[in-house]
């Protein structure tokens, strides 16, 4: 995971523990879901870019 993703989920874990109001952590929880998914489909199309650009069947 990018460090810019870690960060990310680090500030909401903070927010989380942080939070009473169950409705807002519940979201935050949500919220940490959608990044870690962001990452994983980051990481996901950097090995496709990766792959395709040593493909030599498609140069």
């Amino acid at each position: 995971m990018d460090n810019n993703y870690e960060w990310m989920q680090q500030q909401i874990a903070q927010l989380q523990e942080n939070e009473p109001a169950y409705e807002k952590r519940a979201f935050l929880t949500a919220f940490a879901d959608v990044v870690a998914e962001q990452a994983k489909r980051q990481t996901q199309m950097q090995g496709e870019i990766d792959g395709r650009a040593w493909d030599h069947t498609r140069w």
